[in-house]
């Protein structure tokens, strides 16, 4: 039997009212910073124990990295002479600097050495960034951007600015290179939310209905509960119901959208069909296919026609390379271990840390925790030796626990077996030592049916996850009511999927126009209903992954967000 034509829906929405949709979101505003304060060397000098300084007096708003600066010398140099001024310096109060040190850094001429050559780039801390996160978003060392941002040392501060060292070709910017590449002392957002074309949007949605099939299904087993509907036919259906509903939703708000939707079959030889369609080279947006294998042939559209185009499911983030058109809401397992990495560091840097290492195939991801954990810890000047600790097996860890301390007790590995089995003996020591244990593990541990819940509990379990879905939340009620009185049935995490990718996107299309949505989203974090929204581009030329990561814990047997 032939498939029918694979573009089989059409639906074309109009939608009025942009205020309401940008009140809902959450978007990075232009930033904008003063210059920096002029500094003058002081003209005051006294010689204390044999030693000749300058005696600089603070004037407010001083701090003592441009002190250091002003004077050619680094900022240890004036805490080695000014015990405790790395903590606090206070207007009035005098620092002693070395007269030797400033002498010798100084050029011939006597004008103070210049700052380093070629541009560099000003970035905003926003809530929850770590210098590790931030390294890894301009492709620089963490050890660069402390010696760089000697002030912020002691832990970085929401709204900080921090300087990243480099020029062009040096540094990849997550976002568009002429726009983030800032000259000397000036601040500027790198893309502008202010699109003012119509916004009349063309969307094409790829999802695997598996039409072609449906008239084998025996729809009354199915009622009998005798048979199930095809997994990847309901998730295509529940997805294609939250995107519906994000369209209602933006209706309005005056965006128009003429969403074309596609049959992406079950294979990859549909989607080489679908790629030829004419009319996908005047999309502004794809969302989809949701399986990676589906994926390549749309995605190729997409490069040739420089169309943006969504991953909403896949985790794996070889389909984001080369391909800077490219955008996946679901954060990899390697990410979801950096960023738990990255709690812990937040919250349990001076704590016990313990890595248990399994089977081979999840060394990769004992690595990644240890080489970002230890990252965290050096910004927190903390020894990485004595705070992580990895050792082979469960066995190892009982005598690593410490009575006077925290035990956090992370176990990357999504092998069902291997979880169950770590978790029964770790409950076993945390009763006869009576401990404090918490354990991390994987998202993947929440479809572990094997698991006790007694234990979870018990070991205070925590996991990184994609998604929450917070049902105390107002607009989750209003959703969950609307959708019932729609579909006569319960929104699953497809729905709330479909929702939250619809509106995230096509907000950001009106917001940033279709020629800036992808240099664009990491300015544009939202939260949605179930999904959070935070992108980094991974590479030069390649796409952005979103990084927004969710620490969920287990108390009393159900989940709790912690972050």
């Amino acid at each position: 039997m032939k498939a029918p034509d694979a573009a089989v829906f059409f639906r074309t929405l109009t939608i009025r009212g942009l205020f309401a949709l940008l009140a809902c979101l959450l978007a990075c505003s232009p930033s904008f910073a003063q210059p920096p304060q002029e500094i003058p060397i002081s003209k005051s000098t006294a010689t204390i124990d044999g030693k000749k300084y300058y005696l600089h007096t603070i004037d407010k708003g001083q701090t003592v990295y441009a002190i250091a600066k002003t004077y050619g010398v680094s900022v240890n140099d004036i805490v080695a002479d000014n015990p405790g001024s790395l903590d606090v310096i206070k207007p009035g109060q005098v620092l002693k600097i070395s007269y030797d040190k400033v002498k010798k850094n100084k050029k011939d001429t006597g004008v103070d050495p210049p700052p380093p050559d070629g541009d560099y780039y000003y970035h905003k801390v926003s809530q929850g960034e770590t210098f590790y996160s931030i390294s890894k978003k301009y492709n620089v060392p963490v050890e660069t951007l402390l010696k760089w941002n000697e002030q912020s040392v002691g832990g970085l501060k929401e709204g900080s600015i921090l300087k990243i060292p480099g020029n062009p070709q040096q540094v990849k910017s997550p976002g568009p290179t002429k726009a983030t590449v800032l000259k000397k002392d000036t601040l500027a957002s790198k893309v502008k939310g202010n699109y003012t074309g119509e916004k009349k949007f063309k969307v094409a949605l790829f999802l695997p209905f598996q039409l072609y099939g449906l008239d084998l299904i025996e729809t009354e087993k199915i009622k009998k509960g005798y048979s199930d509907f095809p997994e990847k036919s309901k998730i295509a259906v529940e997805f294609y119901q939250g995107a519906l509903m994000a369209l209602d939703s933006l209706k309005k708000t005056g965006v128009s959208v003429k969403l074309f939707v596609y049959d992406s079959g079950a294979d990859s030889a549909s989607n080489a069909d679908l790629a030829k369609k004419p009319e996908l080279k005047e999309m502004d947006l794809f969302i989809g296919p949701l399986y990676s294998a589906n994926f390549v042939a749309i995605a190729k559209v997409s490069k040739d026609n420089n169309i943006p185009i969504v991953s909403p499911l896949a985790q794996n983030n070889k389909l984001l390379l080369g391909n800077a058109n490219v955008s996946k809401t679901n954060p990899s397992a390697m990410t979801h271990v950096e960023q738990m990495a990255c709690y812990i560091g937040q919250h349990y840097a001076k704590e016990n840390i313990i890595v248990v290492s399994g089977k081979a195939k999840d060394m990769v991801y004992v690595n990644a925790f240890k080489k970002t954990m230890n990252a965290e810890l050096l910004v927190r000047q903390l020894p990485a030796s004595d705070s992580v600790r990895t050792v082979n097996g469960i066995f190892g860890v009982k005598g690593l626990l410490n009575s006077a301390r925290i035990n956090i007790v992370v176990i990357p590995t999504s092998d069902p077996s291997v979880a169950t089995d770590y978790m029964s003996k770790l409950n076993k020591m945390k009763d006869d030592l009576k401990d404090s244990i918490i354990v991390f593990g994987m998202q993947s541990w929440e479809d572990i049916g094997s698991i006790d819940f007694a234990y979870m509990n018990n070991l205070n379990l925590h996991i990184p996850s994609s998604g929450f879905v917070d049902y105390r939340s107002a607009a989750v009620r209003q959703f969950i009511s609307d959708y019932r009185a729609r579909y006569n049935t319960e929104p699953s995490e497809y729905v709330y999927t479909g929702y939250d990718v619809m509106f995230y996107y096509v907000s950001a299309l009106a917001k940033y126009g279709p020629d800036n949505l992808q240099p664009a989203l990491p300015e544009f974090k939202a939260s949605g209903l179930r999904s959070g929204f935070d992108f980094y581009q991974t590479a030069a030329e390649s796409g952005y992954e979103n990084k927004r990561v969710f620490i969920l814990r287990y108390s009393d047997s159900a989940q709790m967000k912690m972050n």
